[in-house]
């Protein structure tokens, strides 16, 4: 996978899998966070997500490793 499309990746996946506990009305732009020296800033996107579950998935997520692709395919 493209470096560049990891945050995009994080980011629809902690939308989809978000708790909605206590879920906003509203979108919503959250506070930014630093993990391992590099700073994120995440958003949420219609009704039912949280920043604190974007950011705790964020989290999960962040901690998996992408493997290195050898070779393209068409």
């Amino acid at each position: 996978m493209n470096r560049k499309l990891v945050p995009l990746a994080l980011a629809c996946a902690c939308l989809a899998a978000a708790s909605t506990a206590r879920a906003a009305r509203a979108g919503q732009v959250c506070q930014p966070y630093k993990l391992s020296g590099k700073a994120y800033n995440l958003e949420t996107v219609g009704t039912g997500w949280t920043c604190v579950s974007a950011k705790s998935w964020a989290v999960k997520l962040s901690a998996d490793r992408v493997g290195t692709v050898t070779e393209r395919s068409c």
